[in-house]
């Protein structure tokens, strides 16, 4: 019996597979295989710093602009890490300078946020923008100003950094700066970190002087009206705080709903902070739109009875509890990440004591 044509049909064309198209499929594979694996192994040497192995990846054909899967170049990956030498040999070889990752940031905002300087001078003398935003309407700028880079922010300003840029929040630099690091970036920014929570304490100072020596306003709100000033009232950063006053920061600027500097203050318990402002002639009786004063605020967060304060100091034991609740309170705060502190139990009583010693309101 004869066995059914169609039987040798597929037997044919299997054959002319196995011996045409089987064999050019191989070869293309075997070509593109190792141009991935030249990709990936360039980005892992760039991360890495290892300027043998980047240039010699380079030479053998690994595509300088190649990314991961987040949008992360060589070239981003070494600037992150304040691999100069890297850097330099990648820029030399093409690499994109103004490349932007899936979160709209730059690789001159990922050297910025880090303070490497050398990265910063190299990216801007190939012609990086000063002025890119992520998606977040972040720069450069406002990341080295967060973390207190003084030479990055002095070096972006004299490059033409925008003084007065905003976030999409209304955020502008002097806020970011007087905060002193104290940020959240958001679940989808790759910025969200709390390695820089706090820092190093030199820098935030000098950064808030160079941003208003170049001509940063003061008195610029957020979108639900706060100032760089509330922020660093809130914060307890008094050298911040008067140095704002001092070139016209408004005392007695209000949010949205109301709150001033002075109410800032006193939800902390920041009693160097309270005096200031109120020598500053800060209205201790404002309120809010639900009617709370700076008192109320000092009262109710530090769970202080306003009708009860003692004239005198706490005693012996009593400043021992208080000593003991602010190392408790700092161990917490490094626990979760931060080092911001509110104040003691007996903080809030001198801050209730000043509030009413200028006439505060029961």
């Amino acid at each position: 019996m004869d066995e059914p044509k169609h039987k040798f049909k597929t037997a044919k064309t299997v054959m002319i597979f196995a011996v045409l198209v089987l064999p050019v499929l191989l070869v293309f594979s075997a070509s593109i295989a190792p141009a991935v694996d030249k990709d990936a192994e360039l980005l892992g040497a760039a991360r890495k710093g290892d300027l043998k192995e980047v240039i010699r990846l380079l030479d053998q054909g690994a595509d300088v602009h190649a990314m991961d899967k987040d949008g992360q170049t060589a070239l981003m990956e070494a600037s992150g890490r304040g691999h100069v030498d890297v850097v330099k040999a990648l820029l030399a070889k093409g690499a994109e300078v103004n490349a932007k990752d899936k979160w709209g940031c730059t690789v001159l905002m990922s050297a910025a946020l880090w303070g490497h300087i050398g990265v910063v001078k190299a990216l801007l003398d190939k012609g990086a923008e000063v002025n890119a935003k992520t998606e977040n309407g972040r720069t450069a700028l406002m990341f080295a100003s967060l973390f207190g880079h003084i030479d990055v922010v002095k070096i972006l300003l004299d490059k033409g950094a925008d003084v007065h840029a905003k976030d999409k929040d209304g955020v502008t630099v002097l806020m970011e700066a007087s905060k002193k690091g104290y940020f959240d970036l958001g679940a989808k920014d790759k910025f969200s970190i709390t390695a820089f929570m706090e820092g190093s304490k030199k820098g935030y100072f000098d950064v808030v002087k160079a941003l208003l020596d170049k001509g940063a306003d003061v008195n610029a709100k957020t979108d639900n009206g706060r100032t760089a000033l509330m922020f660093a009232s809130l914060f307890g950063h008094i050298d911040v705080v008067s140095v704002l006053l001092d070139k016209g920061g408004d005392v007695d600027a209000k949010t949205d709903n109301g709150e001033t500097a002075l109410m800032e203050a006193s939800k902390k318990g920041h009693v160097d902070v309270v005096k200031v402002l109120l020598d500053k002639g800060a209205d201790v009786n404002a309120k809010t739109e639900d009617g709370r004063t700076a008192l109320m605020f000092a009262s109710s967060w530090g769970h202080v009875d306003v009708k009860d304060i003692p004239d005198k100091g706490a005693d012996v034991m009593e400043d021992l509890k208080d000593f003991l609740y602010q190392v408790a309170t700092f161990l917490a705060k490094l626990k979760h990440g931060r080092t911001e502190m509110k104040g003691s139990k007996q903080d809030y009583v001198e801050v209730v004591k000043l509030l009413k010693a200028h006439g505060a309101k029961e």
